[in-house]
């Protein structure tokens, strides 16, 4: 993954949608094991981003042995046609303002920014024997004050 490469492209761009699959078939599979160069486990989970009116970013979950996360991808997909596999995770309709990859000892990550959401890819526990993947979507507001230490006061 080039991260600086995604960050030129989709910067700016207007993030439409994320499609979440609820299973993937083997015909699917193959598809996506081709895209990533690996085919070494199965798939675990598949999220799809629509950008604009014909990008795809694609998050990949490989299952490794049944105890931890495998690897994970995050790829730039060409023309792909929805094959009613998907579902409609959420309607984002919000532009892209920033992308980070964060890697520390506890996480690496790829985290999406637009006015609205706060979307964040990879894998938690990276020093850990059982890492595991994660794929989320929260509201910018709420991420925000997620992150924050101490008691929150609400006036009115």
């Amino acid at each position: 993954m080039d991260f600086e490469a995604l960050k030129e492209k989709y910067i700016g761009k207007e993030l439409r949608t994320v499609l979440q699959f609820k299973d993937i078939s083997p015909e699917d599979a193959k598809y996506f094991k081709k895209v990533i160069d690996e085919d070494w486990s199965p798939i675990s989970s598949l999220y799809i981003l629509l950008i604009d009116e014909n990008d795809y970013l694609a998050f990949i979950d490989m299952d490794c042995d049944g105890y931890r996360s495998g690897a994970w991808y995050v790829v730039d997909l060409k023309n792909w046609l929805d094959n009613g596999n998907t579902t409609v995770m959420k309607k984002i309709n919000s532009i892209i303002k920033e992308m980070n990859y964060i890697e520390t000892t506890k996480e690496e990550c790829l985290m999406i920014t637009t006015d609205e959401y706060v979307i964040m890819m990879g894998q938690d526990g990276t020093d850990d024997y059982y890492p595991s993947n994660f794929f989320n979507i929260e509201e910018a507001q709420k991420h925000a004050l997620s992150n924050l230490e101490g008691e929150i006061v609400v006036f009115k």
